[in-house]
């Protein structure tokens, strides 16, 4: 029985005889000399890859177009890590670097930023048909999956961490639905907007739980709402300034409303008129970015974690909410409530009403021992959930 290592050796020897569809490649990469340095290169890290001689698990390959520190790469990470510990060799190929490609690194999982390879049929095929399955990370690479289903034997899973923006996107790919793809969801709120001529399932995110984490102490004794997310309009920052302007007076100066995320400069201007609302309210904080672990350490000393997302498919910041046993106020676009709202833990406002928000931000304020009780719900729902452990395995049983 031939060894990975000579698998690989013998599908690139066969690759570099192929005159006819060398002279395709030659094309896509502009010449020869490119080409004959690409195959090298892809050559000599295919080996680094696969340099043992049995494999327990699976040969999985998990295409991305960014890593950052965001939720589709981060749900990536986790993923290829299943596969590693379960005995398989993840590599995942990206187009763009990004700071969770060294986190991978330092799991040894191997990983290629190459944008080139992804736009091309014959280093697609090349590549793909080695593995046993290819795992493709968002909706964004459409024109991978487009690809990748022309290849013959190679089994597709297009993982799409989106919601209401996949009526488009698979509306406007609508001939994928016949090919030998498997479509996953993040929740059954996210599915509930690919269209019908798709089969799809759903794979719930989960996170790693640490139990050193708990409620954090605070300088002050103020009950704290917090919402976290980029500044934009689908996270919903004007429902929650417009909610907070309509709580009475003696509430609101009795209260912290903390928000934190990046603000992109084409969102400065919702930005600005969203503050508006809100002018001379002095019990705003804006933190800015913040790294993964101060976001932690926030939630940690946060009374409510708010979501007001116009569309949220499912929100990894109520994973980590939970495992700190902090409550989140949440509404029925945001994907995780499916989970949460089940087992009633955690409290629930009409979408896009501040109105509702305010009732709820009120409730929560006037009873802070119900909410000290959702977070512990909360917490023993993440953990039959939503761990990384239930994700791990959950994943695993969808590869062939």
């Amino acid at each position: 029985m031939f060894s990975v290592v000579s698998k690989v050796k013998r599908t690139w020897s066969e690759i570099n005889k192929a005159r006819k569809s060398l002279r395709v490649l030659v094309k896509e990469t502009g010449g020869i000399g490119k080409t004959c340095q690409r195959l090298q290169v892809m050559n000599k890290r295919w080996n680094g890859f696969f340099g043992q001689d049995a494999i327990a698990g699976k040969k999985v390959l998990l295409v991305a177009h960014e890593l950052t520190a965001t939720g589709a790469p981060r749900m990536l990470f986790y993923a290829a890590l299943a596969v590693k510990n379960s005995g398989g060799i993840p590599v995942v190929l990206c187009s763009q670097d990004g700071v969770m490609r060294g986190q991978m690194e330092e799991k040894g999982i191997a990983v290629v930023v190459d944008k080139q390879v992804m736009s091309s049929f014959f280093l697609l095929r090349s590549l793909a048909r080695r593995f046993d399955v290819v795992v493709v990370n968002t909706v964004v690479l459409s024109p991978v999956v487009r690809l990748l289903s022309e290849i013959e034997g190679v089994r597709v899973i297009w993982w799409l961490h989106d919601a209401q923006a996949l009526s488009t996107h698979l509306r406007d790919n609508k001939d994928l639905a016949n090919r030998d793809i498997q479509l996953l969801c993040v929740s059954e709120y996210a599915r509930s907007f690919v269209p019908s001529t798709f089969q799809s399932l759903v794979l719930r995110n989960g996170i790693p739980s640490d139990v050193s984490i708990g409620r954090l102490n605070r300088e002050h004794n103020k009950f704290t709402f917090s919402l976290v997310g980029t500044i934009e309009p689908r996270k919903g920052q004007d429902i929650f300034f417009n909610a907070i302007a309509l709580l009475p007076d003696d509430i609101r100066i009795n209260c912290i409303f903390v928000l934190a995320g990046k603000l992109w400069d084409n969102n400065k201007m919702f930005w600005e008129q969203a503050l508006e609302s809100v002018s001379g309210c002095s019990e705003i904080q804006y933190l800015g970015l913040l790294d993964h672990t101060q976001i932690i350490e926030l939630i940690a000393r946060t009374d409510v974690q708010v979501c007001c997302s116009r569309d949220e498919p499912f929100s990894l910041v109520c994973l980590e909410a939970a495992m700190t046993g902090c409550a989140s106020l949440l509404n029925e676009n945001v994907g995780v409530v499916e989970v949460f709202s089940s087992e009633n833990s955690c409290l629930v406002f009409e979408a896009n009403n501040p109105q509702s928000l305010a009732e709820q931000m009120v409730y929560a304020y006037q009873n802070p021992k119900e909410v000290q009780a959702l977070g512990q719900r909360a917490r023993e729902t993440f953990e039959r959930h939503l761990t990384i452990e239930q994700f791990s395995k959950a994943f695993l049983e969808l590869l062939p």
